[in-house]
């Protein structure tokens, strides 16, 4: 007899492999071996490295739909943004102060509506690259995720229907537009297939459709087989990868579409935990890995920059490689120390704050 747990451990954990994709990929940009040409073979597969971006939006979806049914209650809006604000702004505000720091020491110039649309999170709204990667690049995907979080608790009140109809007609928006805007300028393309907060939108709202099938798929028994379909899953996902990045998909296509179904079919085989390697995921230190995996993305983009810009001068094919196991081992200490000493007690602080705020309100008006 398998038996799960209450928590999705093994989805937790996968969020720390799939954060050290996006810092491969971001280390090989920065360092110079993208540019490399006895390098090329492998560029190709980390220059895939946007797929895991895809797979946050859809595992957002997945587990705020897991956290939303499972508790068997109505969800309350005001809460459920105070939990979303507590969880993503800290370290954002953290990371973005550093940022201006390091841009103000190297007397990068910052633009004030470009520093305010970054403060905010909305800066994935606006078509100019100069402000949706401006200051801390990744936290435009954060962007993105705020504009999820706004609309979850509406979407999860339509109904499945509703939701599904909303998913079509993104994917005729889309369809609409790569058939009859491919003359458009590049920078248009990309803001508007890989930023844009309503395209994304479709990444996560698989992911709430993962949950669905899940829920269906859960109690049954498929005796043995479990470890497989998790093996099956990993292989489909690295062959998929594997495949664009040796052929000439469209970019608008292998940014989110191309990669839905695999990443669908990781999420549900993990989300079932009870082969043997979402078990193995369930270790306690890989499982701590995963709940630093936010600090490890928001942070390692300038981490990576300062050490190649004051550290590591020389940018040759061997040094790179030789220097990235102690890059990598120093950003996901980092990580874990931003994680345990200021993340998770800010987002307590935070929230308990914020509902302290909400409930003062309250017993304002009735006095």
């Amino acid at each position: 007899m398998h038996v799960t747990t209450s928590k999705l451990d093994s989805l937790t954990s996968l969020r720390f492999f799939a954060a050290f994709g996006v810092f491969l990929l971001h280390y090989s940009q920065i360092s110079g071996a993208l540019s490399l040409p006895e390098f090329k073979s492998i560029n190709n597969i980390l220059a895939e490295g946007h797929v895991w971006v895809t797979f946050f939006f859809m595992l957002s979806g997945f587990i705020l739909t897991y956290s939303i049914y499972s508790k068997n209650k109505k969800p309350k809006f005001t809460e459920f943004m105070f939990r979303r604000i507590a969880r993503i702004f800290p370290v954002h505000f953290l990371t973005l102060l550093v940022t201006i720091m390091f841009f103000l020491f190297i007397g990068k110039s910052i633009v004030l509506s470009s520093l305010i649309s970054n403060l905010f999170l909305v800066q994935s709204w606006n078509t100019s690259q100069s402000v949706y990667w401006d200051l801390n690049a990744v936290s435009w995907s954060l962007s993105d995720e705020l504009f999820f979080y706004v609309i979850f608790i509406p979407l999860c009140r339509v109904g499945l229907n509703w939701i599904i109809s909303l998913m079509i007609l993104i994917l005729a928006v889309f369809f609409f537009v790569y058939i009859n805007y491919k003359n458009v300028s590049y920078d248009f393309i990309r803001w508007f297939f890989y930023v844009l907060p309503i395209i994304r939108l479709m990444g996560f709202i698989v992911g709430i459709l993962c949950y669905h099938i899940y829920e269906k798929i859960k109690s049954k028994n498929f005796d043995n087989y479990y470890s497989l379909f998790e093996f099956t899953s990993v292989i489909i996902l690295f062959t998929s990868i594997y495949i664009s990045a040796h052929s000439n998909i469209n970019k608008p296509i292998k940014w989110d579409i191309y990669y839905i179904i695999p990443l669908a079919l990781l999420i549900i085989a993990f989300s079932l935990q009870k082969g043997i390697f979402s078990k193995a995921l369930g270790n306690k230190y890989i499982l701590f890995l995963g709940n630093s995996s936010f600090a490890l993305y928001m942070i390692h983009y300038y981490a990576i920059a300062i050490i190649f810009q004051y550290f590591i001068k020389n940018h040759n094919l061997h040094v790179i490689i030789f220097y990235l196991p102690f890059v990598a081992f120093l950003i996901i200490l980092l990580s874990c120390i931003v994680y345990f000493y200021f993340e998770k007690p800010m987002n307590t602080y935070i929230f308990n704050k914020l509902m302290g705020l909400k409930f003062k309100k309250k017993f304002a008006i009735i006095d």
